[in-house]
């Protein structure tokens, strides 16, 4: 039976069936990994992206996934016998069967009219929705809406979903909505847009009921976005893209409202890294602009989407020539100053000229109280920073001078990336932790392409925390952001690159080749930057086959160009690799370049990482056991778990040849132990190979693998989020405990339920119990 009040006769029969001692057995949705194996075995197929988005809409309800799928493969049908591409796993919209209306229609039938009326105006609003939303648009008192609703909630059809409603099923709300003729449809969608703008609703509220609506854009809407486009813009990029493009179709060139919102969405299209788009659409402004301020905020952003796509060159142009037609512009000039000390650091590969232009932005920001311009060029300042502790200093005042007003969000998101990035090389793996947290909640809630460099920033804390399955994670999730989102170019670089380095280390092939297959495909201007990972990867895999030339010429090129006195900071953390191999390849005299720019490193840098790097490549050069060991202790001080062990590798291989064998085998065994944690079976062989020859070994010989299925399956992380979802917590509390993002949450929680094979969380929980010393939270 289904929980409808109105149904007195089942009601009845279920209390004198409970009272005779029935079980009642209650039919939960099926888990997402579930609902997916269903897809599958009906499609015959492996289930991809469209197919998973498929699945979704069901709301774990096995009865509508056979409809969908019957529903797509009838659409499927019908665009072949039109010669149109065949759907298989792509995006286009979801069929919904029509035996689905007629199944909520039979809900439908035991609701009053005006319940059934209340809810095809829900319907207008989305999978889910606020009461007063839903009172404002039907124009009923919220009373009388709540009492409705309640029917609505008895009736299986509406759940509640923390402080708003939503629909049980994704389907019912289409089934609903598809019942509204499209004409209709439309109209309904206008006049919710108006009730709700009238009402004072939030803009992000207001824009889908506008999307909606069928055009032309009424004029009202215009000057509606005026005033409200910069908070939407900052909050739904997406949704101010879309309807900003659609109401400045139409608009006459004359109109004194459409340099401003032509200037917005610039903004907007940057925010959201369509740089092309931002191109297309900022050149003509900047050529006929009659508003200073419009003119501004279009260069800085044209100046800066030239730069994320690799053109400085184009974006220095773009600034000096608006800072020379409006010199005084206040606040673009100051922000388009310390924008072009950015550019030109990029352009002249020179720090002088750009701490000049940034220093002057900042007094400038400064008197005219323009935070964004002074946390921008306190940024371009720790850039040109040689010491890592007062490039973070810089970073730290510009993260308080940008607080927290919604314009500076993208920037405090970049600021905390490079931060994250600094308290790594300082050796402050909780710090970076905690910046990392805080800036994923920031990210998730504003929406932009930034997210993307966040997720990529936590794949490489946990990678070098030893996390390698949370890093696995996040990379997961930022593969799936780049399914949809155009980011910087060198994005896909770190991503794949860092995926392919794990890989790598573990001796899965497969994985490897499908990762630099990504990479191999892109344009060769995208690996001019971030390319480490992949550089490591291809000298792990080469080393492994026997060929150790190609390994060292791989990383070589960094060591052998360039000046005596400089390497770049990120380059620092893999010369060690480099003098390993070298020394390996009779290449004295490149291991002593190494190690030379190592050392060089620290004169100018206070950086742990520079450090340990230096004890590492000085202790491998000059086979000091005491160096190796300062190493180690040094990456350990850090939490750099991979160069943990690598160092003990290399400090068993130096004992080993000066015949200490006794605490070569310790070292060694020390290594062992880490390799295994992390899965490292590339490692593992390594090691054994290199300590042979001195009668050292042992350890296991075949591959490491982790079970595939049950509770030793899950990864350590795993296993703390399958304890607190025992304890009863939801997502929210979850990433609050653990320091993650609810995005992150989810993920681990879909890996547990497909893991474990069960359906829900009440079943995790009792899994947990039956292993109550290994579900320990720490």
């Amino acid at each position: 039976m289904r929980p409808v009040r109105d149904r007195v006769e089942l009601s009845g029969l279920r209390r004198a069936l409970l009272a005779r001692g029935t079980v009642a057995l209650p039919l939960g949705p099926l888990a997402e990994p579930q609902a997916v194996d269903l897809v599958a075995g009906l499609v015959g197929a492996q289930v991809g992206p469209g197919l998973r988005r498929l699945a979704a809409t069901a709301g774990g309800n096995p009865m509508f996934i056979h409809e969908l799928v019957d529903a797509q493969r009838h659409e499927q049908c019908i665009r072949v016998a039109r010669g149109v591409a065949e759907l298989a796993d792509g995006d286009a919209a979801v069929v919904a069967p029509t035996s689905l209306a007629g199944a909520v229609d039979i809900r439908l039938r035991w609701l009053g009219p005006e319940t059934r009326s209340l809810l095809r105006w829900a319907a207008l609003l989305g999978t889910e929705f606020a009461a007063v939303d839903l009172a404002t648009m039907a124009g009923r008192p919220a009373t009388e809406v709540v009492t409705l609703l309640e029917q609505a909630v008895a009736g299986g059809l509406v759940v509640e979903s923390g402080v708003r409603l939503a629909f049980r099923h994704p389907l019912f709300r289409q089934a609903l909505y598809d019942a509204i003729p499209a004409d209709e449809r439309a109209a309904l969608h206008r006049r919710a847009a108006r009730s709700l703008a009238d009402a004072g609703s939030p803009a992000d509220r207001v824009a889908p009921q506008l999307l909606a609506s069928a055009p032309p854009v009424e004029d009202w809407v215009r000057t509606w976005l005026g005033g409200t486009l910069p908070a939407l813009a900052l909050r739904a990029p997406t949704l101010a893209a879309e309807l900003t493009e659609r109401a400045l179709d139409g608009m006459t060139a004359d109109d004194p409202r459409r340099e401003q919102l032509v200037a917005t969405l610039v903004t907007v299209l940057r925010l959201l890294a369509r740089y092309d788009d931002v191109e297309r659409v900022a050149r003509p402004l900047l050529a006929a602009a009659t508003d200073p301020a419009c003119a501004g905020q279009t260069a800085w952003a044209l100046a800066f989407a030239l730069a994320a796509a690799g053109r400085s060159a184009e974006g220095v142009e773009v600034a000096e020539d608006a800072l020379r037609r409006w010199p005084a512009i206040v606040p673009w000039a100051a922000r388009l100053r310390a924008l072009l000390a950015l550019l030109v650091r990029e352009t002249l590969h020179r720090s002088d000229p750009a701490v000049s232009i940034a220093e002057q932005a900042v007094a400038e920001g400064e008197r005219i109280g323009d935070r964004f311009a002074v946390a921008f060029g306190l940024h371009v300042l720790a850039f040109t920073e040689a010491s890592t502790s007062a490039a973070l200093a810089h970073l730290d005042r510009a993260l308080i001078a940008v607080g927290d007003f919604l314009e500076g969000a993208d920037l405090r998101l970049l600021l905390y990336s490079n931060k994250m990035t600094l308290l790594m090389v300082l050796g402050r793996p909780a710090e970076a932790e905690q910046a990392l947290g805080e800036a994923l909640v920031l990210a998730e809630r504003a929406g932009t392409a930034r997210l993307l460099t966040i997720r990529s920033k936590a794949a490489n804390i946990n990678y070098c925390h030893g996390r390698w399955d949370d890093a696995l994670v996040e990379i997961e999730i930022a593969l799936e952001l780049l399914e949809d989102r155009p980011i910087n170019t060198y994005e896909p670089v770190r991503i794949h690159g860092l995926a392919a380095l794990i890989a790598a280390h573990r001796g899965d092939r497969a994985a490897f080749d499908s990762h630099v297959a990504v990479l191999d495909r892109l344009p060769p201007e995208r690996w001019s930057r971030l390319d480490d990972e992949i550089r490591l990867a291809r000298a792990l895999v080469a080393e492994r086959a026997g060929r150790i030339g190609d390994a060292l010429a791989g990383l070589a090129t960094v060591v052998s160009s360039g000046q005596d006195d400089a390497v770049d900071r990120r380059h620092v953390y893999f010369l060690p690799t480099v003098v390993r191999l070298a020394l390996a390849a009779g290449r004295q005299d490149l291991a002593r370049r190494a190690t030379m720019l190592c050392d060089r490193a620290i004169e100018r840098d206070d950086g742990l990482i520079a450090a340990a790097a230096a004890c590492r490549c000085r202790g491998l050069l000059d086979a000091d056991p005491a160096r190796l060991r300062e190493a180690v202790d040094r990456y350990r001080a850090i939490g750099d778990v991979p160069d943990v062990a690598g160092s003990l590798e290399d400090l068993a291989v130096v004992y080993g040849q000066r015949g200490e064998v006794q605490a070569a085998r310790a070292a060694y065994a020390e290594a062992v132990e880490v390799f295994q944690a992390l899965g490292a079976n590339t490692d593992l062989v390594r090691a054994r190979s290199r300590v042979r020859p001195y009668g050292i070994g042992g350890g296991p010989r075949g591959r490491l693998t982790r079970p595939v299925s049950g509770w030793y399956a899950l990864t350590p992380t795993e296993r703390k989020v399958a304890a607190l979802v025992a304890d009863g917590l939801s997502n929210p509390d979850i990433a609050a405990a653990l320091f993650l993002s609810r995005r992150t949450v989810q993920s681990h929680v879909s890996h547990i339920l497909a893991k474990l094979k069960v359906r829900s969380r009440g079943e995790i929980a009792q899994e947990a119990a039956r292993h109550p010393f290994t579900a320990e939270v720490g």
